[in-house]
């Protein structure tokens, strides 16, 4: 789109827009993503409800076993988040989780790390700073 206005008006009509996406050559991931609540009439939804919500999506896929901690205050970047940590196996091979989620306004953000070695997740978090 040529026209910036143009742009945004048409991102503001998305419900989830993927700001970044990164993959390593091992297979370790970062995702970058904002839901607008506003749109999916759950602009009234808690950080601890969206987390809830997000995992029960995944448990209901059927694909992998799924693990989680409980929701927790954590900080990425100096900013404040809620977050939880998930472990999924698929086919015997398991990768883990850490889903960071920030309400602001109508707008869910969510940073997902995924990576093959839990002790990798912190290295990445790391990177935020």
């Amino acid at each position: 789109l040529a026209d910036r206005n143009e742009f945004e008006k048409k991102v503001a009509e998305l419900t989830t827009v993927y700001d970044m996406v990164a993959t390593s050559a091992e297979g370790n991931h970062v995702q970058v993503l904002h839901e607008h609540l506003a749109l999916l009439k759950a602009e009234d939804m808690t950080e601890e409800e969206y987390i809830n919500s997000v995992v029960e999506g995944m448990k209901s896929v059927g694909l992998y076993d799924i693990t989680t901690g409980e929701p927790t205050p954590a900080t990425l970047d100096d900013a404040l988040y809620t977050s939880v940590d998930i472990e999924l196996v698929i086919s015997g091979i398991t990768q883990y989780q850490k889903l960071f989620v920030k309400k602001i306004g109508d707008y869910m953000c969510c940073v997902l790390i995924t990576c093959q070695n839990a002790a990798y997740i912190e290295e990445v978090i790391d990177m935020f700073d």
